[in-house]
């Protein structure tokens, strides 16, 4: 039997748990209301998928292997130009991120959802992946002899007829969620977190489908570089990268754009919705440098009480409460929150009034730079949890016509500030009524 979206989301909640559950705590594991887990179980107890006590039958789990994730594919052929000097003699994925190779987080996800067979396509320093296999023994490497010759469709070439049931991963994210990679998918997808607005790369979508992909966007998803293909989308791969790639400029091509560009009509892909702090690709040395130190001081015992104030606040995350507080070390050496912005540097230059009227003015470059980082990275996805910082950032966006996202967002920065400062200063967990 086919089974139903919400059928297949409550049996692998089950089957994840390994318990018995409530209605209750499936609806809040699933997302779904719940009226709708109650009729599905209904449904599902009725078909013998699950028994009485919601707990997942043999036939139920038969049910569930067609969509068994067979095998991960890692991307990891490139050089990774803008994390020079490290990656003179490291390729990017083996990079240390306090003490853990960037791949690594990928892949103990991986062995954590019980994928089979992962498969790692290098290049650039290939040789050196095989320390890998000392913790992983079972991945299989494809050389990629052309990594240098060609964008990343190469590499896909070479893996044509293994994306079915597959997971395809870019090999430098930092995964801080487990929990993204799966032991089952329902349908091709890829992980995006919804933005105001992004100069990366991008998404939009209809009805949960993916209908294009650029760079650059308003109110749309960011992609997050972590995709599945299920049966009948991998085997359609198989001969469209192959066509793609052999065409005039094919070469040129990132893998993706075969899917959502090239041959987009041919195909359905979903977004499947991501947290922002869920994932960090890391692109240049200075952000390896501010996460690394972040996660570091935070392991060695930054202020418990502190860290549960920071992450009451929706949106802000582990990683992002982790960097702030690394950085800012005891709110009590600021007198108030003007002093704080102004240590991360998040204020116009001199020339510019407070209230940020002149409209071809630019932020200061002074302060601390890892705290900046943080600071607006967080407020970023704060936007998106928090319907008033939401609306303020919209309110900014349109008052003015020149630099808007980068104003809007800086100004945002400054009352996510003041909202940090409060909480510290008196040691609140965040609600609503306080981020006023």
């Amino acid at each position: 039997m086919k089974l139903m979206y919400n059928e297949f989301e409550i049996l692998v909640c089950i089957e994840k748990e390994n318990r018995e559950l409530s209605q209750r705590e499936i609806a809040k594991m699933t997302n779904l209301s719940l009226g709708t887990v109650n009729k599905t179980i209904t449904s599902l107890i009725d078909n013998k998928l699950i028994n009485e006590n919601n707990t997942i039958t043999k036939k139920g789990l038969k049910e569930l292997e067609p969509y068994r994730v067979k095998r991960a594919i890692f991307l990891a052929a490139g050089f990774g130009s803008r994390l020079v000097p490290i990656t003179l003699n490291t390729p990017k994925p083996l990079v240390l991120v306090n003490g853990k190779k960037i791949i690594e987080t990928l892949l103990d996800a991986v062995i954590k959802a019980e994928i089979p067979e992962i498969i790692i396509v290098t290049g650039y320093l290939n040789e050196q992946f095989e320390i890998l296999l000392k913790k992983y023994p079972n991945i299989k490497f494809v050389y990629n002899e052309k990594y240098n010759e060609a964008n990343n469709i190469s590499s896909a070439y070479l893996v044509r007829d293994k994306f079915d049931n597959s997971y395809v991963l870019e090999s430098d994210l930092y995964l801080y969620n487990q929990d993204l990679i799966r032991k089952y998918e329902y349908h091709s997808n890829f992980l995006g977190f919804k933005v105001d607005r992004s100069d990366d790369w991008c998404l939009e979508t209809k009805n949960g489908v993916i209908t294009k992909e650029k760079v650059g966007g308003v109110n749309c998803y960011q992609m997050c570089g972590i995709s599945y293909y299920d049966k009948e989308t991998g085997k359609q791969m198989e001969k469209d990268i192959k066509e793609v790639f052999m065409s005039p400029g094919g070469k040129e091509k990132y893998w993706e754009q075969v899917m959502l560009e090239v041959k987009k009509n041919d195909y359905k892909i979903y977004l499947r919705e991501c947290n922002r702090e869920d994932i960090i690709e890391i692109d240049t040395f200075n952000e390896l440098k501010a996460i690394d130190k972040a996660i570091l001081q935070t392991v060695q015992g930054l202020n418990p009480e502190e860290y549960t104030v920071l992450n009451s606040i929706p949106g802000i995350g582990k990683v992002y409460s982790a960097g702030i507080l690394a950085e800012i070390g005891s709110i009590k050496a600021f007198q108030n929150a003007n002093q704080l912005a102004k240590y991360c540097g998040i204020v116009w230059n001199d020339n510019d009034s407070g209230d940020f009227e002149s409209e071809d003015s630019r932020m200061s470059k002074a302060g601390n730079r890892y705290l900046r980082y943080y600071i607006i990275e967080a407020t970023g996805s704060v936007i998106n949890h928090c319907p008033e910082y939401k609306a303020f950032y919209q309110k900014k966006y349109a008052e003015t016509r020149n630099h808007q996202h980068k104003r809007a967002l800086a100004l945002t920065s400054r009352k996510f500030i003041r909202l940090l400062f409060g909480l510290l200063d008196k040691g609140q967990l965040y609600s609503p009524e306080k981020s006023r």
